[in-house]
């Protein structure tokens, strides 16, 4: 779901509590149009699908010509099971608006949905020279291939996401997923380490290269001299 996630809980919780209040006594409430985002992504959040779908046809009702919306409706008709409908309203979108980062990466994901890989793919290595979260795209891409059961090109695209944020839990734990199935330790080791060396405080980075320390029964160059930076 795209969107700032930085909203207080319990004010959007009292949010969503008031438009259920409005539906249950059928007053016609205002809500503004960042409100029903907000009441949508909540409900999202929370996995309560039906009910952001709901709630997204509301605030279509309210608000038919905003693009977050639709791009929202699109996100819950397809974890409601309702992918081809989702799909042609984020292609439509995609359309109006071909430079909407949101849209593509949204757009890419749904492809992999729909087991059209190759076009996820291509829509993003399109995109990737305009792309303003790039750690983001490089991410969607490793999914792709990975779904593309191309773990090489895979770990390439991983690694450049978290080259691009050091931090990048998803696509740390992505690597780490793969190294485990291929037994590819050395490599990912001299990747951890490298970027443990830029930022020792790297909770995902650390956490993963002791997962691959322990799998190759090594635990003591871990805690040697280096852990004085835990």
């Amino acid at each position: 779901m795209t969107g700032d996630h930085d909203h207080d809980w319990e004010e959007d919780k009292k949010l969503v509590e008031r438009f259920e209040d409005s539906l249950k006594s059928n007053l016609d409430l205002y809500f503004e149009e960042e409100e029903l985002e907000d009441i949508i992504r909540f409900y999202f959040d929370q996995q309560k699908f039906l009910k952001a779908l709901r709630a997204s046809e509301y605030a279509l009702e309210k608000f038919p010509f905003s693009v977050e919306i639709r791009l929202q409706k699109a996100q819950c008709l397809i974890f409601n099971d309702e992918l081809e409908e989702g799909l042609g309203i984020l292609e439509h979108l995609n359309n109006l608006s071909p430079n909407n980062e949101d849209i593509v990466l949204a757009l890419a994901n749904a492809q992999i949905l729909a087991g059209n890989l190759q076009e996820g793919i291509d829509l993003l290595e399109n995109y990737l020279p305009m792309a303003e979260d790039k750690a983001e795209v490089f991410y969607s891409l490793g999914n792709l291939y990975r779904a593309k059961g191309d773990n090489g090109k895979a770990s390439f695209y991983f690694k450049e996401a978290v080259k691009n944020r050091i931090n990048h839990e998803d696509a740390l734990f992505q690597l780490a997923m793969i190294t485990e199935e291929e037994g590819s330790f050395d490599e990912i080791l001299d990747f951890y380490q490298e970027f443990i060396d830029q930022d020792p405080y790297s909770a995902g980075a650390w956490y993963n290269l002791g997962v691959v320390y322990n799998r190759l029964g090594d635990l003591r160059k871990l805690f040697g001299p280096t852990s004085m930076h835990f």
